[in-house]
């Protein structure tokens, strides 16, 4: 049901669903701000994303991706052809150790979401939520079922190198390997990322 709440637009009447109405009216209270100046701070901010030719879906996940991203001391604007680069003039000198980094950072990441997903299922929850945020052509996590039990199937598609690439098939084993999964490649070739994570 719509109810409108005027009491502090005299101007114009907009139609909300009550629930949002209260949960505006308690952001408001929490920030100790007046409805109709909170209510008009939320509107400017979004109509300012859309007047960048971005939409109102894209919001939240790129927020959301920022804030992690801080929190895990993460570099938003560093360039991935400059990371590309260096790896393509690090991997051969010493594969091993490039792709061990790979791996344990991928596993601090890991801890890192499992503060926010206890589990596998919640993990891919979150991953849904954020993935059009995420620097890839495609990214997806398909869960399975078959005689050995459940899983996820991981696929990552960039314009990567293969070194490159090698390594973010390790990066995401890292990840993964702090969800109680047994991760295996399929693929890792050419930008394209596949792997099995099964549910232990």
């Amino acid at each position: 049901m719509d109810s409108t709440y005027a009491d502090e637009l005299p101007r114009a009447n907009i139609a909300i669903d009550d629930g949002l109405a209260k949960q505006l009216a308690d952001e408001a209270t929490r920030a100790n701000k007046t409805l109709y100046g909170f209510s008009n701070e939320c509107l400017q901010a979004v109509l300012m994303v859309l007047r960048e030719r971005g939409s109102v879906e894209e919001i939240y996940p790129y927020w959301l991706q920022t804030k992690m991203c801080k929190e895990f001391d993460g570099m938003p604007w560093f360039a991935r052809g400059n990371l590309d680069f260096l790896i393509r003039e690090l991997y051969p000198k010493n594969s091993e150790l490039v792709l061990n980094s790979f791996y344990e950072y991928g596993i601090k990441l890991g801890n890192y979401l499992k503060i926010k997903t206890k589990n596998i299922e919640e993990l891919s929850k979150f991953l849904q939520v954020i993935r059009i945020s995420i620097p890839a052509r495609v990214f997806e996590l398909e869960p399975f079922e078959d005689a050995s039990g459940k899983g996820y199937v991981m696929r990552y598609v960039s314009g990567i190198s293969q070194e490159m690439t090698t390594c973010m098939a390790k990066y995401l084993q890292g990840i993964f390997s702090c969800f109680s999964t047994n991760t295996q490649s399929r693929m890792a070739s050419g930008g394209m990322v596949e792997l099995e994570i099964r549910v232990t």
